[in-house]
């Protein structure tokens, strides 16, 4: 038994607090919540020990609870590296009767608060020393109280927002539990009708008696209620529940009814546009993978999807991926079913350079303490815990079809969204960005979108659609990723172009070969023109136009021209412009940019067939600069874009 899990049963034990052994890991009491089962999950991994609560307790509160510190649950002394950099994830501004702003609350990552006021000079000062302590969202709760509504009273600003998006009136005092209820709080109240929402646990109920307390004689009524599922206002709206849900404080939870869709009470509920406040769209992966969304990755098999995930994966964890946490690292939570951890999900994840500490493998433990996979929707509301608790960029579905729920028809639209919705709503509720993997059919198209397997719903929830394809004309035999659908976003971003390259990874029981994604530049030619043959193009058209190709440019000058003037020279030809990008491989033309603001050109690559382009032509031999053995300009900005790539080497994907 390790010193970390020496110190947790011993506190256990201390407070008289019942401990099953479940081979491998323990289940106990937990002690900040009246828990007559076991919910406490206690199971050590190497070199620490990992504690949570199924009924959805802070694992701060526990660790207080037991008297333990975070370095207590790591057998050797916690090296304070291994932690992550804070991150503001939320930002709260407590304002006047007037609207002026007061102080602002910093939500932080790894879980912890900052208050700060304006230091009058455009910047802060990270303390509210002389700042009147006012209730969050005053000035809407003083307009509610004139207008005679109801205002709900909090534990944070979180719930807050939960308790809005209903479309009531809430409020908090700052500071939560760890501050208090101050009896100036109460004077804002006076007249209202309120209710409390207490947290479910002993400080949260404590919480709620000194504010009922404060508030009889002000209030004109007051009613204590406590969430119907989970621990706070925000657990019982993701649960699927109403403000008509709210349980009388004290009564625990029961199961509700099992009730078809017709016996089910119902109502219709109406929200003032005016009450929901808009919200810019933040990237995870600028321009391509939207925050708080569900994007798609499809493909077909062998062409690096899960790579790309990996890949995703790696720059999070370090914060290197363009986008909003570009510059601060944020954890990832990957559930893969259909490749081993050991032999090839960690090499890849170390290979593509991944901060492992970051990485979280998901696993799902039943109340009887049995292992079972991740399944959507009935593992959505643990997984909510776990993201905000963690701070979670990103959850990691490889592939999704795996974890949606046995008994769903993943053909038929109505069902599949019982699992999809819940996904949806819960990254939107989270702000954690979903990347999920997705199969191609077998079918012929080039919308990928159509091709996705299972039923349409898949490419309707997602947001945003990131295809990747094999580009069979491609001759270093890379595979192109192209954004087909970007509901958040423009649609017109860059085709990327990468390969896959064999390394070779050093384990303690010998030398593994692992994939490692990298990219190589922008690539003119999408997954559509990839993917189909839309214009009845065959060997001897392409050949014809590469014929054309290769003579056009060949008799140009620097053996070059712009791509406008291919493609408008082409077409008046007779050629389409898929024919035209079709036949470039063949003709053995690259693409490359031009000098700044001149956009692409085309070049012909190979010497001889420069000197075949060139009969007749008269002109001199093809320019240095487009030797195929140099790194494209293209491909130095996207070196750029991606930081830690290499400069590309000559590879197959």
């Amino acid at each position: 038994m390790g010193a970390a899990l020496e110190r947790v049963m011993a506190a256990l034990n201390e407070r008289g607090l019942a401990v099953r052994n479940r081979r491998g890991y323990f289940m106990a009491q937990c002690p900040t919540h009246p828990d007559r089962e076991p919910s406490l999950s206690i199971r050590p991994v190497v070199g620490k020990v990992w504690l949570h609560c199924w009924a959805g307790c802070d694992k701060a509160d526990v660790r207080e609870a037991l008297n333990l510190s975070l370095a207590d649950l790591f057998d050797d002394e916690l090296d304070k590296s291994r932690l992550p950099t804070p991150v503001v994830v939320a930002e709260y501004d407590y304002l006047d009767e007037h609207g002026e702003l007061l102080f602002r609350v910093e939500r932080r990552f790894p879980k912890g608060f900052r208050q700060k006021r304006p230091d009058g000079k455009g910047g802060w000062v990270y303390n509210t020393e002389g700042v009147r302590r006012v209730l969050y969202r005053l000035p809407a709760v003083l307009a509610a109280v004139a207008e005679g509504r109801t205002v709900w009273v909090a534990e944070g600003e979180k719930d807050v927002a939960a308790i809005e998006r209903a479309g009531e009136v809430a409020t908090c005092n700052p500071g939560g539990v760890g501050m208090g209820w101050h009896p100036s709080y109460g004077d804002a109240l006076k007249g209202a009708d309120v209710v409390i929402v207490a947290d479910r646990d002993d400080k949260g109920r404590e919480h709620a008696r000194r504010v009922l307390a404060d508030l009889e004689g002000k209030a004109k009524s007051v009613v204590v209620v406590e969430a119907a599922a989970g621990k706070d206002a925000t657990d019982h709206f993701f649960a699927g529940h109403t403000l008509v849900d709210f349980l009388p404080a004290g009564e625990a939870p029961t199961p509700p009814p099992v009730v078809t869709e017709q016996e089910a009470p119902r109502r219709v509920r109406l929200t003032k546009a005016s009450t929901i406040k808009p919200r810019p769209v933040r990237w995870v992966w600028e321009d391509r993978m939207p925050s708080g969304s569900i994007t798609l990755i499809p493909g077909r098999e062998g062409i690096g999807k899960s790579l790309t995930l990996v890949w995703l994966t790696a720059q999070l964890t370090r914060g290197t991926l363009p986008g909003v946490h570009f510059g601060a690292p944020r954890p990832v939570i990957y559930a893969a079913t259909e490749d081993s951890w050991a032999h090839t999900i960690v090499p890849r994840l170390m290979v593509a350079g991944a901060d492992l500490e970051m990485v979280y493998r998901v696993d799902v433990v039943t109340q009887a303490g049995r292992e079972a996979p991740l399944t959507l929707p009935d593992d959505c509301e643990g997984l909510v815990a776990e993201i905000r608790a963690e701070g979670v960029a990103m959850l990691a579905l490889d592939p999704l079809m795996s974890v949606i729920g046995h008994g769903i028809d993943t053909h038929r639209d109505r069902e599949l969204r019982t699992a999809l919705d819940p996904l949806a709503k819960l990254a939107d509720e989270t702000g954690c960005a979903i990347g999920a993997l997705a199969h191609f059919n077998k079918s012929s198209s080039n919308d990928a979108l159509n091709l996705i397997t299972g039923s349409r719903a898949f490419s309707a929830v997602a947001r945003a659609v990131v295809a990747v394809a094999r580009d069979d004309e491609a001759e270093d035999g890379s595979c192109v990723l192209s954004q087909a659908k970007n509901n958040l976003g423009r649609l017109s971003v860059p085709h990327l172009r990468y390969v896959v390259d064999e390394v070779t990874l050093d384990t303690e029981e010998g030398p593994a070969k692992v994939g490692k994604l990298r990219f190589i530049g922008e690539s003119d030619r999408g997954v559509t023109d990839i993917l189909g043959n839309s214009d009845g193009d065959d060997k001897s058209s392409r050949a014809e136009a590469a014929e054309w190709l290769k003579n056009y440019i060949g008799a140009k000058a620097n053996k070059e021209a712009a791509a406008t003037d291919v493609m408008r020279d082409g077409t008046a030809a007779g050629f389409s412009r898929d024919q035209l990008k079709r036949a470039k491989a063949k003709a053995k033309i690259e693409s490359r940019k031009a000098a700044f603001g001149e956009g692409w050109v085309w070049a012909l690559s190979d010497p001889e067939e420069s000197a075949k382009g060139a009969k007749g032509a008269g002109h001199g031999d093809m320019h240095p600069s487009h030797s195929s053995a140099l790194p494209s300009p293209e491909t130095a900005e996207v070196v750029q874009l991606f930081p830690g790539t290499e400069t590309p080497q000559e590879t197959s994907c």
